[in-house]
């Protein structure tokens, strides 16, 4: 895995960078989590790190102290041992990283300021309530492609660290599956290489079309997340 990123995970999460290295099922607290009441789960091929929040931790260590991790392991055999505790689910989120330095020679798209109002009202015609939570979160740098007079696809990244970044990307509806986004988003991860970044990639895990579009740019799968917010006691 890439160690930056996972310096990234380590801070977010509040752990000792160490746990990344071990095996198995490994249970953490963290302090982070102390008023936010929040269980972060972090799955990769050889272990499952399961952050639980300080107040809570022996509380909830004890439910899921038997659970083991194998092939058939699932996000489920952990939460479901404290389901009548939960308040709601994130995820899973598919975690990956690109993997090299090389850049992309088909991008295509250019540097924008802002999205102006008129792009806003095209997008949040026809995009559902989640996707229009994506586009009011765009920040600097944002990259667009035009077409028919108008901006049709976004990309952006957003800062994790000062040495790792995040790509996101929209397109509007009607102009989907045409390869708009695969090149707007080739021109923002070329940016971001050409300024030194490490680049990671988050999308839904049951978001097929988005996963083999990070295949296609050499993005490979480090992790799957998965954050559990509590009920109040």
């Amino acid at each position: 895995m890439n160690k930056e990123i996972i310096k990234h995970w380590s801070n977010k999460f509040g752990i000792p960078i160490e746990s990344f290295d071990k095996k198995g099922i490994i249970i953490e607290s963290s302090k982070l989590n102390k008023n936010e009441k929040i269980i972060n789960i972090f799955k990769t091929a050889t272990n499952c790190i399961v952050v639980l929040p300080y107040e809570r931790a022996s509380e909830l260590a004890a439910l899921i102290s038997n659970i083991t991790l194998s092939s058939k392991f699932k996000f489920e055999d952990i939460y479901s041992k404290f389901e009548d505790k939960i308040d709601k689910i994130i995820g899973p989120i598919y975690q990956g990283y690109k993997v090299d330095d090389s850049l992309y020679d088909d991008a295509e798209g250019v540097l924008i300021e802002e999205i102006d109002s008129k792009t806003i009202d095209f997008f949040n015609s026809e995009l559902n309530e989640h996707d229009k939570m994506i586009l009011g979160n765009f920040s600097k740098p944002i990259f667009a492609i035009n077409e028919d007079n108008k901006i049709v696809s976004l990309s952006h990244y957003l800062f994790w660290t000062d040495k790792v970044i995040s790509v996101g990307i929209l397109t509007h509806p009607k102009y989907r599956k045409q390869g708009y986004s695969k090149k707007v988003l080739k021109l923002a991860m070329n940016h971001a290489t050409d300024n030194g970044y490490d680049i990671a990639y988050q999308t839904l895990d049951n978001n097929l079309n988005s996963k083999l579009l990070a295949s296609s740019l050499g993005i490979k799968e480090y992790a799957t997340t998965l954050k559990v917010y509590l009920k109040s006691k």
